[in-house]
C-alpha cells in the first residue's frame, strides 16, 4: 500500500480546510498531520505485505459534493430504495451520505428534545465545536500512530457525529448509510460517537460502494463510552473488488462502561480492519463479534484488540472467517493486560473455515499479560467443513452442496443473528449467499 502523496501540497490542505469554513484548530490539526505522513510507517501487519496493494494517487476529497444540501424528504429514501431494496425507509433515525456529502438526516423529535445529536461531522464542527475538539483523535485514535492515521487526519471528509447526553437511553438504533460511487478516487469518513454517563444506544453503520467504484476507503470510527454507559455498534461493509477498504474502529471505555462490536466484513476487495477497545477504568467491558468471507484473490487482515488498564475489566473476542477460491484471510486476536489491571478477564476465540485448497486462512490468538491476578484464555482453529457434520446431514437426504451451505451458515450464525436491524440482517444474509455461490 504505497501511499503516493506527491500530488498533495501543504497549501492545498489549508485551502481545503478553509473552503469548508473549519475552525482554526482543525486546520492546524490537518496541517500537523500532513507534515507527519511521509515520516510515519505503515501500520504493522503480520505476514501480509499491504505495501504492495495497488492504490491511486492520493487526492483531497472533492469539495463540490458538499454543496448539495441534505434533505429530510421521505421521497429521497423511496428513490434510494430502488437500488437498495433492503433499506427500511420508515426508520425514525437515519443519516445517509454519498461520497462524503450528507444527503439525508432524520432524527425523532423526542430524541432532539432530550439532547440527542445525529448529524454530519462537518455540521458538528460548527454546532458542537467543544465536544468535537475535546474528542476528535484525542485518545481512542491518535494522529501520529502510523502513516494512515496521519493521512486520514489531514484529509478526512464526511462521516457523522452522535452524542447521547447523560442518563438518556436511545431504544431504537441510530442508522448510518455511507455510499462510495467514485472511480479512481478516495474517501475518508470519520465517525465520532460520544455516550455520556449512564446513557445507552445502538448504532448501525452500513458502508457500500457502487459496482463501478474504485480507489481507497480510509475510514475511522471513535467511540467514547463514559462512566456506566453502554454502546452497541453494528457494522456491515460491502465494497466492490476495486475498492481497498482500510477501517480503524476504536473505543475508549470508562468505569463500568460496556462496548459491543458486531462486524460483518463482506467486501470483495482487499481489506485491512481493526476494532480496538481500551478498557481504561475499573469495571469496563468489551465484546467483539466478527465474521468475514474471502473470495477471489482477496487479501484481508482483521485485528480485534483489547487493552486492559483498569481493574475488574472484561473482554471477549469472537471471530469467524470463511475463505474460498484463492483468497487469504488473517484473523488476529490480541489481548493486552497491563500491570495493575488486577482481576481482569480476557478471552478470545478465532476460527477460519477454508473451502478451497488454494485459499489460506490464519487464526492468531495473542495474549500479553503483565499482571498475575488475572484470567485469560484463547482458542483458535483452521480447517475445512467438518466431515462428520456433512455425513450426518447427507445421511438425512440433504444434497452435499446444500449440506455444506447449512454448516457454513451455522458457523457464521452467532454473529449474523446479533445484527439489530432486520433489513441489514437480510442484506448480510443475501451477501453471504452470493459470496458462497460465486
Amino acid at each position: 500500500m504505497s501511499v503516493d502523496v506527491k500530488s498533495l501540497e501543504r497549501e492545498g490542505i489549508r485551502r481545503f480546510s478553509e473552503s469548508r469554513r473549519e475552525p482554526q484548530w482543525m486546520t492546524e490539526l490537518r496541517l500537523r498531520a500532513f507534515d507527519q505522513v511521509a515520516q510515519l510507517p505503515l501500520p504493522k501487519v503480520e505476514k501480509m505485505r499491504i505495501q504492495r496493494w495497488p492504490l491511486p494517487s492520493v487526492q483531497p476529497p472533492r469539495t463540490d459534493q458538499a454543496t448539495i444540501p441534505p434533505t429530510a424528504d421521505a421521497a429521497f429514501l423511496h428513490e434510494l430504495k430502488q437500488d437498495m431494496p433492503w433499506l427500511d425507509d420508515t426508520v425514525p433515525h437515519l443519516l445517509v451520505q454519498e461520497n462524503g456529502a450528507t444527503r439525508f438526516v432524520r432524527l425523532a423529535e423526542e430524541l432532539k428534545q432530550k439532547g440527542v445529536v445525529l448529524t454530519s461531522l462537518d455540521a458538528a464542527l460548527r454546532e458542537h465545536e467543544e465536544l468535537v475538539r475535546n474528542h476528535f483523535m484525542q485518545g481512542a485514535i491518535r494522529v501520529d500512530e502510523n502513516r494512515l492515521t496521519a493521512l486520514h487526519a489531514s484529509l478526512w471528509s464526511g462521516g457523522a457525529f452522535i452524542y447521547v447526553p447523560r442518563n438518556v437511553e436511545v431504544e431504537l438504533p441510530l442508522q448510518l448509510l455511507f455510499r462510495f460511487t467514485l472511480q479512481e478516487d478516495s474517501c475518508y469518513p470519520h465517525l465520532l460517537i460520544i455516550a455520556d454517563e449512564n446513557s445507552s444506544l445502538t448504532v448501525v453503520e452500513n458502508s457500500v460502494s457502487g459496482p463501478s467504484a474504485s480507489g481507497l476507503h480510509l475510514g475511522m470510527t471513535e467511540v467514547y463510552v463514559k462512566r456506566g454507559a453502554r454502546v452497541r455498534f453494528a457494522s456491515v461493509h460491502l465494497f466492490h473488488e476495486s475498492v481497498i477498504d482500510v477501517t480503524f474502529r476504536r473505543a475508549d471505555v470508562a468505569q463500568d462502561g460496556h462496548m459491543e462490536w458486531i462486524l460483518g466484513e463482506m467486501n470483495d476487495g482487499h481489506t485491512l480492519a481493526e476494532n480496538y477497545s481500551i478498557l481504561r477504568e475499573n469495571g469496563a467491558a468489551s465484546a467483539s463479534r466478527l465474521i468475514a468471507i474471502g473470495t477471489g484473490n482477496q487479501q484481508c487482515n482483521y485485528q480485534s484488540r483489547n487493552r486492559h488498564i483498569g481493574q475488574y475489566t472484561e473482554s471477549e473476542i469472537f471471530s469467524r472467517g470463511v475463505t474460498r477460491d484463492a483468497s487469504w484471510l488473517i484473523m488476529d486476536g490480541i489481548t493486552k493486560i497491563e500491570k495493575g489491571a488486577r482481576r481482569a478477564d480476557g478471552r478470545q476465540e478465532q476460527k477460519v473455515m477454508m473451502l478451497s485448497e488454494h485459499s489460506r486462512g490464519d487464526a492468531n490468538p495473542i495474549l500479553y499479560i503483565d499482571e498475575n491476578d488475572v484470567q485469560a484464555g484463547h482458542a483458535a482453529g483452521v480447517g475445512q467443513v467438518n466431515p462428520e457434520q456433512l455425513y450426518y446431514l447427507m445421511s438425512r437426504g440433504i444434497p452435499k452442496e446444500k449440506a455444506e451451505r447449512l454448516i457454513i451458515m451455522g458457523f457464521l450464525e452467532p454473529v449474523v443473528t446479533r445484527i439489530p436491524v432486520e433489513g441489514i440482517r437480510r442484506q448480510l444474509l443475501a451477501v453471504i449467499e452470493r459470496k458462497l455461490q460465486a
